[in-house]
C-alpha cells in the first residue's frame, strides 16, 4: 500500500499543487535508516541525495529522545508524468 501512496503522490500530488500554487522543483522525502532499507523509493525511480545521522535532543533538560538516522530522496519533476 505504501508503495502505491508514494506514486499517487508524485504522479498526482505533484500537478495538482503546481496548478494551485507554484512550480514544482522537486519532490521530496525521507526514510528512517534505521527501519527500512529505502527498497521502496530506490524501486520507484527516487534517487538517494543525503544520509543524515541520527541525534540525542533534550527538552531543557526534561526530557531526552534519540532521533533515528534517516536518508533523503529526490525525484526530479521532469520524470514526473
Amino acid at each position: 500500500m505504501t508503495r502505491v501512496v508514494l506514486r499517487l503522490w508524485r504522479a498526482v500530488a505533484a500537478a495538482a499543487w503546481e496548478a494551485a500554487y507554484w512550480p514544482v522543483r522537486a519532490l521530496l522525502s525521507y526514510q528512517n535508516a534505521v527501519r527500512h532499507t529505502g527498497n521502496l523509493y530506490r524501486f520507484d525511480g527516487w534517487r538517494k541525495v543525503a544520509d543524515v545521522k541520527g541525534a540525542t535532543v533534550s527538552n531543557y533538560g526534561r526530557a531526552r529522545q534519540k532521533l533515528d538516522a534517516k536518508a533523503i530522496w529526490v525525484y526530479p519533476p521532469e520524470a514526473t508524468p
